[in-house]
């Protein structure tokens, strides 16, 4: 017998139904009640770049930037047993299991998130899940843009015309990028030339490896790990001579090798892009791209620099292997140097991030890859 004493509700429905001023509602009600609670927010929802969650009508309130259930974790004491959280489809399909386990420990839940993505398909493993494990769901439609009829579905929006069905599926955006749309109304393209009719799928025919590139800051992590959802997509794990920090486990994290086999894996040319940062060696070998997208038959996916781009794209097509790149930029330097602020990072290692950035944005700028 299910005896949980809390609850899961999920407020959900496109963008523009009013989900986060829904959630801000029930937060207002503790305010005036002078409730204790907990609200969070995802790393990837960068549209305020700001701590607050805030509605489309501009409301707000004070939240905690998290990227992980591991990391809300952390913030559960002094007796806090309501938690709000926004944006929930960028979390990982984990925290499903994290908050259900919560509401039997008495938590009472409330989530805010988007139901369907761009394609008119359940967004991601995330939202299904939470509705699957709801006590309480709160289905939302917007108004649409075109005929002012109710509008179950989100519509992207890209140079003025409707997105193809193949398209990325995140992209974090406001009005300029997204528009709220009746089923008359709502335009997808492609669709029925997409193989397999599978949503946002790489094609099968030939492995991928997605490689992401970007300054500090720019969400590339978040990205990646969105990304690896995808049962057909995995990360690619670089080697390091950096000792495993707390919580990080070989051949999960990296693969930790001392600096002397390195060195000699190096000399035999086994590594198809190093660097050097804080004095640790940090690589991807070739035999990890032929692990996943040989042996395993996966797509992958791996985070590098701009400079360690050509070479790995270069090792990819003598293995017949497709690759498609994408380039994360910052807002400015500006906001670059506050969020490397915000992670404690000191005065001379941002000096040389910035002049690195620099660097790889004029290469960027001379290049028709990204």
């Amino acid at each position: 017998m299910d005896k949980r004493i809390g609850y899961l509700k999920v407020i959900t429905g496109p963008m523009f139904a009013g989900k986060t001023e829904e959630l801000l509602r029930h937060i207002h009600r503790l305010q005036r009640a002078k409730k204790k609670y907990l609200v969070f927010k995802p790393q990837i929802d960068n549209r305020h770049n700001t701590a607050d969650v805030i509605s489309h009508q501009n409301n707000k309130t004070e939240a905690l930037i998290v990227s992980s259930s591991q990391k809300i974790e952390k913030y559960l004491h002094n007796g806090v047993k309501t938690i709000f959280i926004d944006e929930i489809q960028f979390f990982s399909p984990e925290i499903a299991n994290f908050l259900g386990n919560l509401t039997q420990q008495g938590h009472q839940i409330i989530v805010a998130g988007l139901d369907k993505n761009f394609c008119g398909e359940p967004f991601n493993e995330t939202i299904k899940a939470l509705l699957a494990l709801a006590d309480y769901v709160e289905k939302l439609t917007a108004i649409c843009q075109v005929c002012q009829k109710e509008a179950p579905f989100t519509q992207r929006i890209i140079n003025g015309q409707p997105a193809r069905y193949h398209d990325p599926l995140i992209l974090v955006g406001g009005q300029k990028t997204y528009e709220a749309r009746c089923g008359s109304c709502y335009v997808i393209q492609n669709k029925a030339n997409m193989p397999n009719n599978q949503p946002n799928s790489l094609p099968r025919s030939k492995n991928t490896l997605i490689i992401i590139a970007g300054g500090s800051g720019t969400g590339k992590t978040i990205v990646e790990n969105l990304l690896a959802q995808d049962p057909n997509i995995v990360k690619l794990i670089s080697t390091t001579t950096c000792p495993p920090r707390e919580g990080e486990k070989d051949g999960q994290d990296y693969y930790f090798i001392s600096k002397e086999t390195f060195q000699a894996e190096l000399e035999k040319g086994q590594f198809l892009e190093h660097v050097i940062y804080d004095g640790n060696h940090y690589g991807v070998q070739g035999k990890v791209v032929d692990l996943i997208l040989g042996t395993q038959n996966k797509h992958g996916v791996i985070i590098v620099d701009v400079a360690s781009f050509r070479q790995i794209k270069k090792y990819c097509q003598e293995k017949g292997y497709n690759t498609t790149s994408y380039w994360l930029r910052a807002e400015s330097m500006e906001k670059m140097v506050e969020h490397m602020k915000k992670r404690g990072t000191s005065e001379p290692k941002i000096l040389r991030r910035l002049i690195i950035a620099e660097k790889e944005e004029k290469l960027l700028q001379s290049s028709t890859t990204f």
